[in-house]
């Protein structure tokens, strides 16, 4: 009988006598969405599930912080000053300030919601930091249009600005814009319809008359976000997206000051908010497809589920997906409304780690209602809102295993193969599974499900079997055409991740 080997990667192979052969479950990373069941080679389905080192495990819990913020909130920031950190939250209606400490407790929230701001649902935010000269002090920068259901539209509203660490309610700019603002050091830049492009003088906010304030027109189309490129030395550069082009904004002082190039004019943006810079990489969903930025404008491999996204994303509430990068798993997070939700409820994740160790895009998703988020800055774990009204929830991720509101409750977490059959080998019978050789780190009870059908379009059986912690082998005699397995890990403080489980297999009795 052959040895197993870890090239086998759960395909289903068989001796020359018959006789049953250890198959390592070891699907490539990633879930395949797209595609039909019986064609994937891959596993097939997943909740709250991540890939890491090439071996799947639970992704981490949530926990509620004791702080709750108005509105359903578009934007999270965090800002740390003399030691001390700050998390503004943006949404329909205010402006709010807390405070945050380095194991991300939030408290003592504050409205610095400007005099005259304009309530609207369709609110939707930019914002930035600098330093303000006339000040000494770090400025929080803020700026929303009416642009939520269409980035395209959107009447002219102010910029506004205050001290980072102040409770005072922020003030105008003096600027005013329907398209939004960024920071390129040391320079405010806004931008908008028409391809307008303007911005402050150095290290004034306020001021956009005179020094080096200035502006110019650099493209047909309305200009939607802005991004700094980082790791540029001394130099200020950015990216600016319009409905249809990407352009590069350099400074190059002067009487010109900035230089602008077209670097591509043949994209698109989904969502103003979608998109994401991680390591120099600039990553987003345009209308059809997955894109990036590295120094030259292409589409982002994905095999794996793209039709399952633009199948299902809700384009009428296109401008609320919204992205974020969780660092220590290499991994991007798109947060968008399926089907006829009118919130997220969905997060489809883009692995660039995993994608770079095996050369192959990794993708996958899981199930998560979440409006806005921010990256960890000084303290340990990423922040998200959830869509909870009138008052949002603020949760800290990556803690734990379970999700923590007053009591602890099991997070669902599973993953499945894809069928395992015996007609790749040209052999008609049926796939029977009589042993299986756990290994795996896991706390708790996990569920182990072994599901099939007779053909590509017939019902599914499954049945189920407990495997506890100390659990070494499990015998069974389950026998179909197409075998899925499916681990699932569901009760509270329950946790699992791979190692190297060993299916035996072997032709069954039944053709």
């Amino acid at each position: 009988m052959p040895a197993p080997a870890d090239s086998q990667r759960g395909k289903s192979l068989v001796g020359p006598t018959g006789d049953a052969i250890a198959v390592v479950l070891d699907f490539p990373p990633g879930i395949q969405r797209d595609g039909t069941t019986f064609a994937a080679d891959r596993w097939i389905d997943g909740q709250h599930m991540r890939w890491f080192n090439g071996r799947f495990r639970k992704i981490g819990g949530y926990e509620a912080s004791n702080t709750t913020l108005t509105g359903v909130v578009r934007g999270l920031d965090n800002y740390w000053v003399g030691g001390s950190g700050y998390v503004h939250s943006f949404s329909q209606t205010a402006i709010e300030r807390a405070t945050i400490t380095t194991a991300g407790v939030m408290s003592a929230v504050t409205n610095r919601t400007p005099a005259g701001f304009t309530n609207n649902t369709n609110n939707n935010w930019q914002w930035g930091a600098m330093y303000d000269a006339a000040s000494a002090a770090a400025s929080l920068i803020a700026h929303c249009t009416e642009s939520l259901a269409d980035p395209g539209s959107g009447t002219s509203r102010p910029i506004y600005y205050g001290d980072v660490s102040a409770t005072s309610v922020l003030v105008t700019t003096g600027k005013s814009t329907d398209g939004g603002c960024v920071v390129l050091w040391p320079y405010l830049v806004y931008y908008g319809s028409a391809g307008e492009v303007g911005w402050s003088d150095a290290n004034q906010p306020s001021v956009f008359t005179g020094g080096d304030s200035g502006s110019a027109r650099v493209t047909a189309k309305k200009v939607i976000r802005g991004l700094p490129i980082r790791g540029s030395g001394t130099q200020t550069n950015g990216l600016l997206w319009s409905l249809d082009s990407l352009l590069a904004m350099s400074y190059v002082g002067g009487a010109a000051i900035f230089r602008f190039q077209t670097l591509s004019n043949q994209i698109s943006v989904l969502s103003s908010r979608g998109i994401v810079e991680y390591e120099g990489r600039f990553y987003w969903p345009a209308m059809d497809r997955f894109m990036m930025y590295d120094g030259s404008v292409r589409t982002l491999p994905n095999f794996q589920n793209v039709n399952y996204f633009y199948d299902n994303v809700n384009f009428t509430h296109r401008q609320k997906i919204w992205g974020l990068a969780v660092p220590r798993f290499g991994e991007i997070w798109w947060f968008y409304p399926r089907g006829a939700e009118t919130e997220c409820s969905h997060a489809v994740i883009f692995n660039i780690s995993e994608t770079m160790r095996t050369g192959s895009p990794v993708w996958y998703d899981t199930t998560l209602a979440r409006t806005a988020g921010t990256t960890p800055g000084d303290f340990r774990f990423p922040l998200m809102a959830d869509t909870t009204t009138p008052l949002s929830t603020i949760w800290r991720h990556e803690t734990g295993v379970d999700s923590i509101s007053g009591g602890s409750t099991a997070i669902n977490s599973y993953v499945e193969t894809g069928p395992i059959t015996l007609q790749e080998l040209g052999l008609n019978n049926w796939t029977l599974l009589d042993e299986v050789e756990h290994d795996a780190t896991q706390v708790g009870d996990v569920t182990m499900g072994v599901t099939g059908r007779q053909y590509a379009r017939s019902s599914d059986v499954n049945v189920n079997y407990t495997v506890t912690s100390t659990t070494t082998r499990t015998d069974l005699l389950e026998q179909r055409r197409q075998m899925r397995v499916r681990l699932t890990s569901n009760e509270v403080l329950g946790n699992m991740e791979q190692g190297k489980t060993l299916l035996h297999v072997k032709p069954g009795n039944r053709q």
